[in-house]
């Protein structure tokens, strides 16, 4: 069963469901629909949670030997299960589509993972999944769904923006909708829950925030600055930026460096190449597009999902050893700078 997420909240009111199925990249909306589902667990009896880190090489027994467990105190139970691949693998698929034929009644799955690629669409677990869970799939906004939704959110928390402040407030954020909810929470918090609010007090939100962003990164690869590559990532991380925020900024990037470079060498001239951009970036696209022509893609892409697995816990990289992820972050950049 498909839901949308604007509908989850109201699918939540009928009964429980076994399997809930969240599928997508946006970790704000993502966040959500989880919190959504949780609270609805939890008013039932839900209380016990284990949470597991899988994808394709992982040995999957572990989502048999949950489901078997007895729950301590013999109270119910989430199963919790995070991919960070876009396939379990095939160990993985014979243990979900097992799962679903044994489904126990004390126990409650939530399976996330990244959107679907083609191949997986097609894939027996993924029918399994469509025919006996409460699938939700969460998309990336268009400009012009990021514009509705924050404004949106600004009304939802009391605040009446005007049109030029919510515009101001989508471009600084640019797709990124867990930065555009820490900037509304800041704006409340400085003009009060039922003010006014207009592109002055946005910028003034923004003047008070950290010496540098996510995006002055962003800006900085475009531009090949690496001594400033390197500075704003040592300032990111004196400030205690968030290092899932500034992996989500680069590999945002990342993505569309790489569809910008495969349409150029497609013949498609570089300003075409570039799509929707805002007007003083073109250039900087246009110029790293040209630059990154030639570059080993395959490896670049290859080692974002690398970092993105051991900011995770995965491979050998501890969790917590912060060091070894900045580093990672770093020589990633540098990489999409040269």
């Amino acid at each position: 069963m498909n839901i949308r997420l604007n509908d989850l909240a109201k699918h939540l009111q009928g009964d429980i469901q076994s399997v809930y199925f969240l599928v997508g990249d946006e970790p704000f909306q993502m966040m959500q629909a989880k919190d959504l589902i949780l609270a609805k667990m939890q008013a039932h009896g839900f209380v016990e949670r284990d949470v597991y880190q899988l994808d394709g090489s992982s040995d999957w027994s572990e989502l048999t030997v949950a489901a078997q467990e007895l729950s301590l105190f013999a109270q119910q139970k989430v199963i919790d299960v995070r991919m960070t691949s876009t396939t379990p693998g095939r160990k993985g698929s014979a243990a979900i589509r097992e799962y679903l034929k044994h489904l126990p009644e004390d126990k409650v799955l939530i399976l996330q993972m990244p959107r679907l690629d083609k191949k997986s669409k097609n894939a027996a677990w993924v029918k399994a999944l469509e025919k006996q869970a409460s699938m939700i799939q969460i998309w990336d906004l268009s400009a012009a769904q990021t514009l509705s939704w924050a404004s949106q959110q600004l009304r939802h928390v009391g605040l009446r923006p005007s049109e030029a402040a919510v515009q101001l407030l989508t471009e600084r954020v640019e797709g990124n909708l867990l930065a555009a909810h820490q900037e509304i929470q800041k704006l409340v918090l400085l003009f009060g829950d039922n003010a006014e609010i207009t592109e002055e007090h946005v910028m003034q939100s923004v003047v008070d925030s950290s010496r540098f962003s996510v995006f002055d990164l962003s800006d900085a690869v475009l531009l090949g600055d690496l001594k400033r590559i390197n500075h704003i990532l040592l300032i990111l991380r004196e400030e205690g930026v968030a290092f899932q925020l500034v992996l989500w900024s680069l590999s945002k990037l990342s993505r569309q460096l790489y569809e910008i470079c495969q349409k150029m060498l497609q013949g498609i001239p570089a300003n075409q190449a570039i799509g929707y951009v805002m007007p003083q970036k073109k250039g900087m696209y246009q110029n790293a597009g040209r630059r990154l022509m030639n570059k080993d893609w395959q490896h670049l892409l290859a080692y974002n999902y690398t970092i993105d697995r051991d900011s995770k816990g995965h491979a050998e990289v501890r969790i917590g050893d912060q060091s070894v992820l900045w580093n990672q972050a770093e020589e990633f950049a540098f990489a999409l700078a040269r």
